[in-house]
């Protein structure tokens, strides 16, 4: 089962079958600062093995984030990036409203609990 939402002429889909895996892999290999020279291996690995999601402006992908998870009570972002060309409209905060829901952990949030960016990468749940 995918998760799939339109917001004008952007969709965010965990469709699998829509990612570039080529486009995925040149930027976080070659354009990002935290997986300069990962292997194309090493990309399809990591998509197979986590809930992917593909940003498309009309079908063109331009984006991509990947959500590790237990589809419960844990979700875990990782390689999130947005093409130049398309960054300044939100892209990434709509996609990060996203993957709580599409992971199932929204649990957390109908709990009044909220979400609260650690140093750098690392993503915890804090229940005041």
């Amino acid at each position: 089962m995918s998760f799939e939402e339109l917001k004008r002429e952007y969709t965010i889909s965990t469709d699998r079958s829509k990612l570039n895996i080529s486009i995925i892999h040149n930027y976080i290999s070659n354009e990002s600062y935290w997986g300069k020279g990962r292997s194309l291996e090493v990309v399809k690995k990591s998509i197979e093995n986590s809930l992917p999601f593909g940003v498309y402006y009309k079908n063109e992908m331009i984006g991509f984030a990947r959500v590790l998870t237990d589809y419960a009570t844990f979700a875990w972002v990782a390689d999130v990036f947005i093409l130049t060309k398309h960054r300044s409209k939100g892209l990434s905060k709509w996609v990060n409203g996203n993957y709580t829901f599409a992971s199932g952990t929204t649990r957390f949030q109908e709990m009044g609990a909220c979400y609260k960016r650690c140093p750098r990468t690392l993503q915890e749940v804090w229940v005041p």
